[in-house]
């Protein structure tokens, strides 16, 4: 169960998907439409993970962020952001994340659920219970290899999903593999050669994987934008960090 408040969050969330989208390698005046969302817990009691989808003209992205109680030490920091309940959070992108690599990559195996939204106001009070907007089923059998988070997504059929184990998002008019599992130099596994292969759809992942050093944490500037969101409140002191 995910603990949410409804909060107001500078800079906000349609400000992290434009950096996230940026980044990607969009206009920075890009206008996204968000489809829907999903969420985990971390057993592990460290971050939160948040997914959103979004549309730009006809093209799926997902911006798939963890959320940070203490400044990371390895990760790519797509925003500082004040929460008026919970203080300074670090949001991170979560392709780049160890902690939230880990809790995906468990996801794809099938070892974490999907969490449910537990709803709160500011002064703390329960408010309800909601369901995700996105359904996650994970298909499948190959549950070996590495982490892929695509940015740029295809909505697919489950007839052209086969092999390697892969997470589906599935929501209204929508269904899409936001995760799976690549083995590297196994035919099973081997992501589609061709044009489609350098358009950036598995660049966060690739970087990743080409990394295996500590990343460096970049600043990034201040927006002001007061508009009431939502973030996840970490369920233990360690996922904190200080920030209750």
């Amino acid at each position: 169960m995910a603990l949410i408040y409804t909060a107001r969050l500078d800079p906000d969330k349609p400000e992290w998907i434009r950096r996230r989208l940026v980044a990607h390698g969009l206009p920075a005046d890009v206008t996204a439409e968000k489809v829907g969302s999903y969420r985990f817990d971390d057993p592990a009691g460290e971050i939160g993970v948040e997914s959103m989808l979004v549309r730009v003209g006809d093209q799926l992205y997902q911006t798939a962020f963890a959320y940070r109680g203490d400044a990371p030490l390895e990760g790519d920091v797509v925003a500082e952001a004040e929460h008026s309940v919970l203080g300074h959070r670090w949001v991170v992108d979560a392709a780049t994340d160890p902690d939230a690599r880990r809790i995906l990559a468990a996801a794809v195996r099938g070892e974490i659920p999907q969490a449910r939204l537990e709803m709160h106001d500011e002064s703390g009070t329960y408010l309800e219970t909601r369901a995700p907007d996105l359904t996650l089923r994970v298909i499948g059998a190959d549950a070996t290899g590495e982490l892929e988070v695509p940015v740029e997504l295809s909505e697919t059929d489950e007839a052209d999903l086969d092999g390697p184990r892969c997470l589906i998002a599935e929501g209204d008019g929508v269904r899409a593999v936001v995760a799976r599992l690549f083995l590297r130099g196994g035919p099973r596994g081997q992501r589609p050669r061709g044009p489609q292969d350098r358009s950036r759809r598995w660049l966060v992942s690739d970087m990743y994987s080409a990394m295996h050093q500590p990343r460096t944490v970049h600043p990034v500037s201040r927006f002001t934008q007061n508009t009431a969101h939502t973030l996840e409140r970490p369920r233990t002191a360690a996922m904190a960090h200080g920030a209750r």
